[in-house]
């Protein structure tokens, strides 16, 4: 058997992150994403190489303060680990040899050591690194919508869009939004605006609130793979969402719409654009992601422009186990409650709905 070394990167060490995951490879485990994130929630990250013959496996992580929560001690020194979006474990090079017991006896003897008490991964449903993970850890989350982006815009309007859809998309066209990318950082404010108004009208959570600043770091730093996609009509953006991407997919990431002109369908126009824009540029797919529950009005719009879905799934594991039951109880004394039930994962996380808040304006931001 072969000897298993692992090996964390910061995202000071950038040369060495980007050799091992480049952004062409994985926007989400990039390290331009990962410093871009890092300075937004706070949270370090990390990128983890774990080695084994000719296999290398590479894990993009942030970690999270145990001493940011309410209830404990504020010289905490032990952490949970999350990782971002659409990544998990990252197969770099395979070997036989090398498979989930090899895996998880890597990864637990790093979270060991760094007293990570559990991990919580966000997997891309299209990674060979999945092969690697205990089925029993991973949960399902939900349908996500996909298009099949290498089939063309001519296939997927005849074989894959609804009728509404194809509707929608001509009535886009009659109102005459023209749809363009970004250039410039006014464009980049007017995409700011658009995007805080439809947060504060879907009364979103405060995790969806973003800075301008977050966003003109991923137009100065990523604009080869972040791209700000805008609706315009008789010179006004009434539409505007940031689409990132990679070698294969392409990531709806965030946006919204003036409530005002929606009935002139300026997300159809973007979509529509966004996928002969990913056509023309080689990618596999455009991943629109899912809705707020089962088969809600934004899963039915999404799935208008596909008809395929995939399974979105997570990675959650205890690696310090009383530490984690300790965690539970300090929940329980600080909200007063006799026990902790709940699916949210790592539970002493969970934020009862009675405590939490919603942002209502951005004033702040």
């Amino acid at each position: 058997m072969n000897q298993v070394s692992t090996k964390l990167f910061t995202t000071t060490e950038d040369s060495e992150w980007r050799a091992l995951v480049p952004p062409t490879r994985s926007f989400f485990g990039s390290v331009e994403f990962a410093r871009i994130a890092e300075d937004q929630t706070g949270y370090a990250a990390h990128l983890l190489l774990i080695q084994a013959g000719t296999a290398r496996v590479a894990v993009p992580f942030f970690l999270r303060p145990i001493a940011g929560l309410k209830f404990a001690a504020a010289g905490d020194r032990r952490y949970d680990a999350l990782t971002p979006e659409f990544t998990g474990p990252i197969m770099l090079n395979s070997d036989p040899s090398f498979g989930q017991n090899e895996f998880y006896v890597a990864l637990d003897e790093v979270c060991r050591d760094r007293r990570i008490v559990a991990d919580f991964m966000h997997l891309n449903p299209w990674s060979e690194g999945y092969k690697l993970l205990d089925p029993s850890h991973v949960l399902y989350n939900r349908d996500i919508v996909w298009v099949d982006v290498s089939i063309g815009p001519e296939r997927l309007w005849a074989e894959h869009f609804t009728y509404a859809c194809r509707k929608n998309i001509k009535r886009s066209e009659r109102e005459g939004i023209r749809v363009f990318e970004a250039d410039c950082v006014d464009h980049i404010r007017e995409f700011y605006r658009i995007y805080v108004g439809t947060m504060i009208r879907t009364n979103a959570l405060s995790q969806y609130y973003f800075s301008l600043e977050y966003f003109l770091r991923f137009f100065s730093e990523m604009r080869g793979h972040a791209r700000f996609t805008m609706a315009e009509r008789g010179g006004q953006i009434i539409g505007a969402i940031l689409y990132t991407h990679d070698d294969d997919n392409i990531y709806s990431y965030l946006g919204g719409a003036d409530a005002e002109f929606q009935q002139m369908r300026p997300t159809n126009a973007m979509i529509y654009d966004t996928l002969r824009w990913g056509a023309a540029h080689g990618k596999k797919r455009l991943i629109l992601g899912g809705g707020y529950q089962a088969d809600d009005g934004i899963f039915r719009f999404k799935s208008s422009f596909s008809k395929y879905v995939a399974r979105f799934s997570t990675y959650r594991k205890i690696h310090l186990h009383e530490d984690y039951r300790a965690l539970e109880k300090q929940w329980c004394e600080h909200y007063h409650r006799d026990q902790l039930q709940t699916e949210y994962f790592p539970s002493y996380r969970w934020i009862p709905p009675d405590q939490s808040t919603q942002i209502l304006s951005s004033e702040d931001k």
